[in-house]
């Protein structure tokens, strides 16, 4: 939780419990929202590169 308080703040955008329901969670440094598809990729590769045992 500190971590994504951190990278909002890096972005300047509101803290967690300030923002509306609809505002994404992370943003691009454009301010829009990461795609659903990005975030997979993403997750999926700092998994992999994790080293640790994940059941597939």
């Amino acid at each position: 939780m500190n971590s994504i308080r951190m990278f909002r703040s890096a972005r300047d955008i509101d803290d967690i419990d300030e923002a509306d329901g609809d505002d994404p969670l992370f943003t691009t440094n454009t301010g829009r929202a990461y795609s659903p598809s990005y975030l997979s990729q993403y997750i999926t590769k700092a998994i992999e590169e994790s080293g640790l045992p994940f059941r597939q």
